[in-house]
């Protein structure tokens, strides 16, 4: 376990100075580069396509301090790590050589909240693999908590590099209390050539979290990464997932489960660049509203000139169990190239009554019927998972956001 740091951190170039003061010059050089790109970019504005469904001023950083999560770095599944691989706090494990390979092609993926997260992170995870390594069925897992309270800011960065011919799991949770939060964790993934890689983020922030959360992959030759990204707490959340497709061969795959309820609010901005031709993009989002929640999917499949013979999909599904909940979508397709399959679709619906009179004519009641469609509902991005120990923990999570959304 890291411990929490709890003293507050104001955002100033003399807390910055503090931090690096006994770092090492290639990660000053780093975190400096950061505040430089922070006071240089301007903060969201409403008018902004990306933002006209969330209110920048919902996730200001204005007055806000810095604080540090407590960190567990644990297993799910049997078995050790394997020999060829390091995981556990990036505080402790993240140097030089690893920075230079986590080093980004592209300038996507820029904004206030990254920027600020690179000059001034606190926490996170590392998994570092090396080529030719298996897990098997171990499936590795980052537990980060927050202990809100007034201005405060969660800052963790996550970095994982796995490198060619390997294959590996992992899930990170982040939590917080009830207190106010604003959280904007930044999680850079890189897979060489011929990997299969599976990375999950748990959203289980207390009521009082807004957070702008931004995961950035590059996926190599013949790699297949698929990102889950688990919604189920929080109070206003505008995810970022910006996916480079580098190699041929390669398949980058993100699937989204949530379920939001009360006034939770959720917003989602995905895009997948495919940089080269023949590869593959698959995006699933099912997205699951009760009360007065919302949700906005903005998705987007860029083929890059001459990318030939791709395939990009991507769908985004929402269920309606109220009369007062939203969900709004827009799936777009950029395409500079004259030998592609690219599709896109969104769906809307309601429980089926047909199903629901059946349920209900075996014997079962309101909330259990409920909780059988809602479950059925996310069942086709669970399949995706294809480990049962993962699986089963997020399917007892969405269980426990059920019983609390339709009762017991």
């Amino acid at each position: 376990m890291t411990p929490a740091t709890m003293m507050k951190q104001p955002i100033n170039r003399e807390t910055l100075d503090n931090l690096t003061a006994k770092t090492a010059e290639w990660l000053k050089a780093d975190r400096q580069a950061g505040m430089n790109e922070f006071e240089k970019i301007p903060f969201p504005v409403r008018t902004e396509e990306t933002w006209r469904r969330t209110n920048p001023k919902l996730v200001s950083l204005e007055g806000k301090e810095v604080i540090a999560p407590v960190s567990e770095f644990g297993q799910i599944g049997e078995g050790n790590l394997p020999e060829g691989a390091t995981f556990g706090s990036i505080t402790d494990l993240y140097d030089e050589k690893l920075h230079k390979l986590m080093i980004r092609k592209r300038d996507n993926g820029i904004n206030s909240f990254t920027a600020l997260n690179k000059a001034m992170w606190q926490g996170g995870s590392l998994l570092h693999v090396n080529s030719d390594v298996s897990f098997g069925d171990l499936t590795l897992h980052a537990k980060h908590t927050f202990k809100g309270g007034e201005n405060c800011l969660g800052l963790t960065r996550s970095v994982i590099h796995v490198g060619k011919f390997s294959k590996a799991s992992i899930i990170e949770t982040f939590t917080s209390d009830d207190a106010e939060l604003m959280a904007c964790p930044v999680i850079d993934i890189k897979v060489e050539e011929g990997t299969n890689v599976r990375y999950v983020f748990v959203q289980g922030w207390g009521n009082e979290t807004n957070c702008v959360p931004m995961i950035r992959t590059e996926v190599g030759k013949d790699a297949h990464l698929q990102v889950l990204y688990v919604g189920l707490d929080g109070k206003v959340t505008k995810l970022f997932v910006e996916s480079d497709l580098e190699g041929e061969g390669c398949k980058s795959e993100v699937n989204g489960l949530v379920m939001a309820a009360g006034q939770q609010h959720f917003d989602f901005d995905l895009n997948q660049y495919h940089r080269v031709g023949s590869n593959v993009s698959d995006v699933l989002f099912h997205v699951a509203l009760a009360d007065k929640a919302r949700s906005n999917f903005s998705g987007n499949v860029l083929c890059a000139p001459g990318s030939q013979k791709i395939d990009g999909y991507q769908q985004n599904r929402n269920l309606l169990l109220s009369d007062t909940a939203r969900a709004d979508s827009m799936p777009k397709l950029e395409i500079e190239a004259n030998d592609v399959a690219c599709t896109h679709g969104a769906t809307f619906t309601t429980y089926d009554e047909g199903q629901y009179f059946y349920c209900r004519s075996r014997g079962l009641s309101e909330a259990e019927a409920k909780r059988l469609l809602v479950r059925g509902f996310f069942q086709e991005v669970v399949n995706r998972v294809e480990q049962p120990v993962i699986v089963d923990y997020l399917m007892d999570l969405v269980a426990e956001k059920m019983d609390h959304v339709l009762g017991k």
